[in-house]
């Protein structure tokens, strides 16, 4: 062969490594985004009513030191859990008691909707987040937003 012509081989083995390599990329990318899309989630951990009963203290189940920290914390899990707007507040600071040991009743609104969260007191110190247990989150209609699995 000649130095003047080009080598047609040589240039089709090019062309073929180059889009082997474009298409190796976007497998490459659509496998990074499926499992970034499908992959491991982390959820939030509640604990069921089984462990709410085993690990609640017998000064908590009677009765709250700081009854208006349950509300706060109440709350600030249910912006967490994205069931209550940011704009949530506390129209009650003080939870109301159920007729089930250590559940209480709190109530939030936002300018749009009014909010029952009813929670479990999970350990005495009820500032921390997970001393205060989701159980439901409903509306003012009735409806339910949330509603722990046991």
């Amino acid at each position: 062969m000649s130095t003047d012509q080009p080598d047609f081989r040589a240039l089709e083995r090019e062309w073929k490594i180059g889009l082997s390599v474009v298409i190796g990329g976007f497998a490459i990318a659509i496998a990074v985004a499926a499992f970034l899309t499908f992959g491991h989630k982390s959820h939030a951990v509640v604990p069921d009513q089984t462990q709410v009963e085993e690990t609640a203290p017998a000064n908590v189940q009677g009765g709250l030191d700081h009854p208006s920290q349950v509300c706060t914390t109440a709350l600030m899990n249910a912006k967490n859990f994205g069931v209550v707007p940011a704009g949530g507040r506390l129209t009650d600071p003080d939870p109301r008691q159920t007729d089930q040991d250590g559940r209480y009743i709190c109530d939030a609104a936002t300018d749009k909707a009014k909010y029952s969260i009813a929670v479990d007191i999970v350990c005495a110190q009820v500032a921390k987040g997970k001393c205060v247990s989701i159980y439901n989150i409903a509306q003012d209609d009735g409806s339910v937003l949330y509603q722990r699995q046991n």
